[in-house]
């Protein structure tokens, strides 16, 4: 036996979301604190600088990850990250910042509301033609992860 018909339901759940509305208050959320945020406040960051050599006889020689010169090079990594007490952030690293398939990336915005991704990556030889790949949401940049390494084997950088 079926006491309330789907209608009733869902006109009681109206009657009760307007009376709901109408009586509630207007929360100060202005003195709330995260006190259980993964991130530390304030700036941060590292840098990591070295020096590499390419051979011959390097695994990664000549593939168009940056190793394509014999000799030393430049190892250069690097993040810094801010964050602010009224949630606004942004953080930016670098990899391989010393080869000619460097890549950058950088991300800020407010937590909750908005966020902001940019990201730069090289590949290929120095100089090659430039090609510049764009990409939409939802995607990043490693939707080119497979692409890349053929443009730069055909010669584009």
């Amino acid at each position: 036996m079926k006491i309330f018909s789907s209608l009733h339901l869902l006109a009681a759940l109206g009657v009760i979301g307007v009376a709901g509305t109408a009586s509630a208050q207007q929360v100060d959320t202005s003195q709330w604190k995260c006190t259980s945020c993964p991130y530390p406040k304030g700036t941060t960051g590292s840098v990591d600088v070295g020096v590499g050599n390419v051979s011959n006889s390097s695994q990664k020689f000549g593939d168009y990850t940056g190793l394509d010169k014999k000799g030393a090079f430049l190892v250069l990594d690097g993040n810094v990250s801010r964050r602010g007490d009224d949630g606004y952030y942004a953080d930016l690293w670098g990899a391989d910042l010393g080869l000619d398939s460097r890549r950058l990336y950088g991300q800020a915005g407010r937590e909750g509301l908005y966020s902001l991704n940019v990201g730069y990556a090289e590949a290929g030889p120095a100089e090659g033609p430039p090609v510049l790949l764009l990409h939409g949401w939802p995607y990043d940049i490693y939707s080119f992860v497979d692409v890349a390494p053929l443009l730069a084997s055909t010669g584009y950088r």
